[in-house]
């Protein structure tokens, strides 16, 4: 009976671990993994969490409360990057950039015709400034909660849950019951959706305030289908921040504009104050587009420590003031701009980089800024077959789009 028992958990890690990894590593791991496992006395089926090493249960990781019959898509194209980082700073898929210094837990990204959806909890670093403490998703029918502060069972060893209940995550794949899948390496989590999608977390500790930078990669075939903080995926970013079950916020914000900000401020190195429109923008962003995606306890796939809900991270009130670059004066954006570019960080980041240092004071925010791309490269070595792009690649691919085709006789265009 356990020898039965234990092939049935390796034929089923190994069929759900298709869409994770490629078909050549696949096959390498999963005929190593049964001969050592029936020939040797090997080692216990990747993700199984153990409890002591005599007692291996036989469901190890909770079934999900609800069970998709066919929860697969015929995912196709590029896979295109929304991303919440810092204080926090959002890009969305379509590439409109803004920052959303908030407090509470929000609808990141939601698929609307597949069981793909994500959620961040924003929690204070001051009176202004948040960070992504932690990250909720649904995958299929498996809820996966990621915790780097208020953890739900007080217990910090306990960062990831499943189900309602804590695993461990390592290099190797943990298969999740519906055939999704996730792995750690160097501080960043790789979650893999069999419909499709693929998030990296990057976990970050500056001045002992721990947080995730979130990257959202989203198949071209999903396109019209998202709903949420990153926008609908349309290809039109000026339609990003839509209110949800409304209209669309109307742009009036100087916060994504590094030369806007330095003429501005003009030859005086004192900050700007906030313009009458920008108040009244401001007010707009955080009270109508920014409460419209709060997560309800009944949307919530958060875990909670005893006597905590959504509504108690809630805080209607913050952040203190509104801020953008140009309060920050020359001087102050200069110094942080320096700060950034020593550290690395690419010119897609660039801004929100110069925004969280310049206001924290912390130099840390740039370290762990230039961390999140190149993080792209250790996600790619951990799961080869997942196909997330790299920076260099993602430029190669837009400058692809645009550059005229040369056409020769007899060689066609290229």
């Amino acid at each position: 009976m356990q020898i039965l028992r234990r092939f049935r958990h390796y034929v089923l890690a190994i069929v759900a671990a298709l869409g994770a990894i490629g078909l050549e590593s696949l096959l390498r791991r999963g005929m190593a993994l049964i001969l050592s496992a029936f020939m040797l006395g090997g080692p216990t089926l990747p993700g199984e969490l153990v409890a002591n090493a005599q007692d291996i249960s036989d469901e190890l990781i909770p079934p999900p409360l609800q069970r998709i019959a066919n929860c697969t898509l015929n995912a196709s194209g590029d896979l295109n990057q929304g991303r919440s980082y810092g204080d926090p700073h959002i890009k969305t898929f379509d590439g409109k950039t803004y920052s959303f210094q908030t407090v509470g837990e929000f609808l990141l990204a939601k698929a609307q015709n597949n069981p793909f959806e994500i959620q961040a909890r924003h929690t204070p670093v001051n009176a202004s400034l948040s960070l992504n403490s932690a990250v909720a998703l649904r995958v299929c029918g498996d809820r996966l909660g990621f915790y780097a502060q208020n953890f739900p069972d007080g217990d910090s060893s306990h960062s990831v849950w499943v189900n309602g209940k804590p695993i461990k995550v390592g290099e190797t794949p943990v298969v999740l019951p519906t055939g999704g899948a996730i792995a750690l390496k160097d501080n960043l989590y790789v979650i893999n959706s069999p419909t499709g999608e693929k998030v990296t977390l990057a976990k970050s500790t500056v001045q002992q305030q721990t947080f995730f930078n979130i990257a959202v990669f989203i198949p071209s075939s999903q396109r019209n289908q998202m709903i949420g903080l990153l926008g609908n995926f349309n290809g039109n970013p000026k339609d990003d921040m839509t209110i949800r079950g409304k209209g669309v916020l109307p742009e009036q914000s100087s916060y994504g504009n590094l030369s806007q900000a330095l003429s501005f401020v003009g030859v005086s190195t004192g900050p700007v104050s906030l313009s009458a429109a920008e108040q009244l923008y401001f007010k707009q962003m955080y009270n109508e587009f920014g409460n419209s995606w709060r997560v309800s306890a009944t949307e919530s796939l958060f875990d909670y420590p005893q006597g905590m809900t959504t509504a108690k991270f809630t805080d209607l009130k913050f952040p203190n003031e509104y801020l953008t670059l140009n309060m920050l004066g020359r001087q102050r954006i200069e110094a942080a701009q320096k700060t950034c570019q020593k550290e690395g960080v690419t010119a897609d980041m660039m801004e929100g980089c110069i925004f969280d240092v310049g206001f924290s004071g912390f130099s840390g925010f740039a370290r762990t800024t230039a961390q999140v791309n190149s993080y792209l490269k250790t996600a790619q070595a951990l799961f080869p077959g997942l196909g997330i792009p790299t920076v260099e690649q993602a430029v190669d691919r837009a400058v692809d789009k645009v550059r005229p085709k040369v056409c020769l006789p007899f060689v066609g265009c290229r």
